[in-house]
């Protein structure tokens, strides 16, 4: 596994398990995954404050419980198709996404997954799965998004999970939800 120092852009080489790793780095703004990696492991970029950028390619099928973490990405979030599994609190505290896409390849994924991300503003949900273990929790309710969150449930989804936008044991206590302004449903829900 080599890896070049890294500057403005991280760039990991030569693996296929990007996993702990420590950028000892704090400027770094943007990381580009290689093909090589398939696997985005346990809290790999978690806590990079001033990570915005994240470039994934087709080729991965898995990203780790809380992979990113914390960091700093900012602006619209594509999770690629082919990923199938996305684990628990890998985008947690992300507070700069504005928009997520989730692939219909997804078929797994962790709770809290976008737990306590504040400022996304629209969902593009397109996977179909037994379980949502409150996925997005708190979205939507900071003051970065005044007018909530707009979901859209895509064309292939024939299911939408249980407890998806709504984690009930922690409402009860916080006092407050996801803030989902706008649903639409494609007709393929049954």
């Amino acid at each position: 596994n080599a890896m070049t120092e890294p500057t403005s852009q991280a760039d990991i080489l030569n693996v296929e398990i990007l996993g702990e790793l420590y950028l000892n780095n704090k400027l770094v703004t943007s990381v580009t995954i290689p093909n090589s990696v398939t696997t985005i492991g346990i809290g790999a970029l978690a806590f990079l404050k001033d990570l915005e950028t994240v470039t994934f390619h087709n080729g991965i099928s898995e990203i780790g419980d809380a992979a990113f973490m914390g960091s700093g990405i900012a602006g619209e979030l594509i999770i690629p198709e082919g990923v199938t599994s996305v684990g628990e609190s890998a985008f947690t505290f992300c507070q700069n996404i504005t928009s997520v896409t989730i692939p219909s390849s997804v078929t797994a994924f962790g709770a809290m997954i976008f737990g306590l991300c504040t400022s996304i503003e629209t969902i593009n949900y397109n996977a179909n799965i037994d379980e949502g273990d409150g996925m997005f929790f708190f979205v939507g309710v900071g003051s970065n998004t005044p007018s909530g969150c707009k979901v859209i449930i895509g064309d292939n989804v024939e299911y939408i999970p249980e407890a998806l936008f709504f984690t009930y044991q922690y409402d009860m206590f916080l006092g407050t939800n996801t803030n989902i302004t706008e649903l639409t449903i494609s007709e393929s829900v049954t």
